[in-house]
Formats: C-alpha cells, structure tokens, sequence
C-alpha cells in the first residue's frame, strides 16, 4: 500500500513540474484558410505577365469598439456616436494603421502594382454601403482602383479549465479586416472582401508548477496580421482582372509618348494598342452613366523608355497600323492588344 502510494505522489510531481505553456499561434478559421488556399491556387494557375496596376489605399478605420477606452483620451482621435473612430488631423488609430501597413506591404511585396497613399478622409459608408466621393486630383491620374478598409471585429477572449490538481488558461484575439475596391472614375464599388485571423496561446498549472498566463499584447498584432493575409489573394486576383491601361501624353512627328515606363514593366519591342474611348451614356435601367464599347484604331510598338522613377516614367513608340489623331488625345487610351 506504502509502495502504490509513493508511485503516485512521484507520478503527480513529475507532470507537475512540467511547463504546458504553448506558444502564440496566429491561425484563420477552417472556412477562411479553406477560402485563402482556393484563391492562391486560383491566383497562381492564372499568373502570367502583366504590367503593374496603379493603385492607392486609403486611411484604415477600426470600426470595432476594441481599444476605444485608450483612444478616446488621445485628442487627435474622434470617436463618433456610431462607435466609429476617425482621423483628427493626421494620425490614425494603431489597430488601424497596422492593418493599412500590411496590406500596403503585401501588396508591394507582389511586385504587380505601383502603391500610393490616398490622403483624404474615409467616410464609414465607403466600407460599408453606398457610393464612395472621391476627391480628384493629379494624384489620382491612372489610379486603376482606390482601396479603402476597416477592421470591423477585433475581440479578445480568455477561457480556462480548473481540476483538482491542474489548471490551464487560454487566450485568444480574433479579427476581421473588410476591404472594397473603388473605380476611381465612377467613384462605385467594384469588389468587396473580409478577411479573418485569430491568434491563440495557452498556458496550464500543475499542483502550483508550471507558467503564469499573463497578458499577451502581441496576439491583436497577430490576429490583425493574419486577416489582412486572408485578404491579398483575392485582392490581387481582382485587381489583376481589370483592363490595363495607360495614356497618350504627346505626339511629335512619329513618335507617339505614352504613360508608363520600365517600372511598369515597358520594355522595347512590347506591342500594345490605341483605343478610341466609346460615348458615354446614361443606363436608365440603373439610373447610372456608362461607356459603350471602345474602338481600336491603331497599333503602336515601345521603342525606348525614359524618366527617373515609376511616377514620371514615359515611353517612346512607333506607329505599327492605323491612325492616332492627336486632335483626340483626351479620348483615347492605350491598352493590350487582343
């Protein structure tokens, strides 16, 4: 009996001196990881050259109530009836700001686009419903599509189990990141997205041993992280879906100066196409203006390219077919060929 005693109190203290601490562990939800892995199969299969969109992405919002406490001592932040944060002058609520830093990363990191800041303010309809203003500017010129998002859940939760001998702890931060992609000219949403991440760690007790669950600040940088990466395929994949297009900026005798250079991936000997824009007219089925089909009306190959960066890049091309009339330069456009 004093023997079968022994064994189990060596048994207890051995798994008690054990740590069961696990490591934060940044993970999307079975659908979501389901979701992700169809759109960069997706992505992948259809990969093939293309020259770099233009795009801006707007100021983030973190349209959820987490972390509002702390905010709403910070002056340069405005918290609304609704339980929206906004901009007062130019700082941007952190949860926010990361959100926008990494899609803004992710999607340089693709090497498919030209990324700008669109700086002025995101009303919360813009994400949520409705039309988006777009304030023009030369800025604006050749932007493909405007990105505006909001992080709208963003929680964190702590569970736990108690026994006689042992105890655990488990926290877990969940987020969700919903994007819209809006036509700069028309100033509508074309695509909209969420995106979902959740972060957890775990740490258990065992008769007094092992580790304490303290707060764990780095599992809403987590979270937030992996929503926006739940998001950049198919981002991607809608973006490179749009018609490529740049402009004509002049006409000097034969040669024909257009928008775009090397950055955009321009090369010598690329052959692209001069369209005449179609007429705009009014859908009355919709209550919306439209464009009718444009027209090719030449073909046009790059000789050489010139400037010093992405925004001031030109390139030089020769008339191959047609006509390009410089009396209509403001209603043309130059795309891929078909």
């Amino acid at each position: 009996m004093n023997s079968r005693m022994l064994l189990v109190l060596l048994t207890v203290f051995t798994f008690g001196c054990a740590t069961t601490e696990s490591q934060p562990v940044a993970q999307a939800s079975q659908a979501v990881r389901a979701m992700t892995n169809d759109a960069a199969a997706t992505t992948q299969a259809a990969s093939h050259f293309t020259y770099k969109r233009k795009i801006a992405i707007a100021a983030f919002r973190n349209d959820s109530m987490y972390g509002q406490g702390l905010l709403a001592a910070d002056k340069s932040v405005s918290i609304q009836g609704n339980g929206a944060v906004v901009l007062v002058g130019e700082k941007m609520d952190p949860y926010a700001k990361q959100a926008y830093d990494d899609l803004h990363t992710h999607l340089i990191k693709s090497g498919l686009f030209m990324v700008l800041e669109y700086k002025q303010p995101v009303d919360k309809n813009a994400v949520t419903a409705g039309d988006f203003k777009i304030e023009q500017s030369k800025d604006l010129m050749g932007v493909d599509a405007i990105v505006v998002g909001a992080i709208t859940q963003l929680g964190r939760k702590t569970t736990g189990k108690e026994g006689f001998l042992s105890s655990t702890k488990k926290q877990a931060v969940e987020c969700q990141v919903s994007v819209r992609l809006i036509d700069v000219k028309t100033g509508r949403a074309f695509y909209a997205e969420t995106g979902a991440g959740e972060a957890t760690t775990e740490a258990g007790e065992v008769m007094g041993f092992g580790s304490k669950a303290s707060y764990d600040a780095t599992l809403t940088d987590k979270a937030i992280s992996i929503a926006v990466q739940n998001l950049v395929d198919s981002i991607v994949k809608s973006l490179q879906a749009r018609e490529w297009k740049t402009y004509v900026l002049d006409i000097q005798g034969d040669q024909i100066f257009i928008g775009g250079g090397s950055s955009q991936g321009l090369k010598a000997g690329d052959k692209l196409a001069v369209f005449r824009q179609g007429k705009e007219v009014v859908n009355r089925q919709v209550g919306t203006t439209m464009n009718l089909p444009a027209q090719k009306i030449a073909d046009i190959e790059v000789v050489s390219s010139f400037g010093t960066d992405e925004t001031q890049e030109g390139s030089v091309c020769k008339l191959v077919s047609g006509k390009v009339p410089e009396e209509e330069i403001a209603n043309i456009y130059v795309g891929l060929q078909q």
